[in-house]
Parts: structure tokens; C-alpha cells; sequence
């Protein structure tokens, strides 16, 4: 994973005492800082890893430290589970609860909570379209859609849809 400022990070052996963090120089690969802990690494903000370490997310920047961490409550989160807006400083982390999704706002700078989805309603975050619109596939009620939420995590639009939405993209350019 790459950060915004040009350093790249691994983690390895996860789970184990040997648990490392490594953040490199994404052109040299010549090595910034290791870090020990078990750390699964779910995106990168302008200049930080973001992982996870337990049942925490955690910004580790390109000198090794952690800069915040945050408990979450779920220790199995999987990368696309996770959207980074760098340009607003913004983190969007999907959970699954039982049959439901649940999404979080964090501020990428600090690790506070910004905003989160209703507990009555599945909102699984998949992409961000322009102006920091967040993309998710919505049920509520067996209901279901693609919504754009604003940076308030309120819907701008709804679109509805026959069946469960996996995905979504904004193309733009016809591309």
C-alpha cells in the first residue's frame, strides 16, 4: 500500500511475535521504519498506513509511529471494506453486523468518528464519486439501492435497484 507522500507499506507475519510494520521509500525501497505488532494494512492516507492492530484502526505514519488508534470492535476487516477520501481526510470503514453493514466516517487526521450509518439500515461503503460523495449499496426495509452520501453521511440521491449491489463506479469520460 502507498501513502500520498511516496512511502510504501508492507505488514508481515501478522499474528505472530515476529509482527512487523514496514514502511519504505516507494522509489529506492530503501527502509523508512519498521514497526513491530501484528498489523493487516487496509489503506494509506496522504502520508500514513492505515491498519489493523487487534480490534483497533490505526494511523502509523512513514517514521514508524502511531499517530492514532481507535477502537473499532471488529478485528476482521478486509481492504475494500475500506475507503479513503485523502483529499477531505476522510476514512469510510465498512463493518458487517450479523446481516447488515455498518459504516463509520473516521477523520484520518486524529481518528475521531465523524458520522455512521443508522443501525435500522444496511449501508455497505463501495467507492467515492466526485465532490467527496461516497458511493454504498443501501438496503432499508428490503429495499435496496445505490445511494450517494454527502460528507454528513446524509443521501444526496438514491437509485434503486431490482437486487443486492456488490459494486459501483463513477465513469467518467464515457470510460
Amino acid at each position: 500500500m502507498r501513502d500520498g507522500s511516496g512511502t510504501a507499506y508492507a505488514a508481515y507475519a501478522p499474528e505472530t511475535d515476529e509482527g512487523r510494520l514496514v514502511a519504505a521509500d516507494a522509489l529506492t525501497g530503501g527502509l523508512r521504519a519498521r514497526t513491530p505488532g501484528s498489523f493487516t494494512i487496509v489503506g494509506a492516507t496522504e502520508d500514513a498506513a492505515l491498519a489493523l492492530e487487534g480490534s483497533s484502526l490505526v494511523s502509523v505514519g512513514a517514521g514508524g509511529v502511531r499517530r492514532w488508534s481507535t477502537a473499532i470492535g471488529r478485528p476482521f476487516i478486509f481492504p475494500q471494506e475500506v475507503i479513503v477520501d485523502r483529499a477531505r481526510e476522510r476514512a469510510y470503514v465498512g463493518r458487517r453486523e450479523v446481516n447488515r453493514w455498518r459504516t463509520t466516517a473516521f477523520d484520518t487526521g486524529d481518528g475521531g468518528v465523524i458520522w455512521r450509518s443508522a443501525p435500522a439500515r444496511s449501508v455497505r461503503p463501495l467507492s467515492l464519486a466526485q465532490g467527496g460523495l461516497l458511493l454504498v449499496g443501501s438496503v432499508d426495509g428490503g429495499r435496496r439501492a445505490v445511494r450517494a452520501l454527502g460528507l454528513d453521511g446524509l443521501p444526496r440521491w438514491t437509485f434503486r435497484t431490482a437486487g443486492e449491489v456488490v459494486g459501483a463506479r463513477e465513469l467518467t469520460g464515457r470510460t
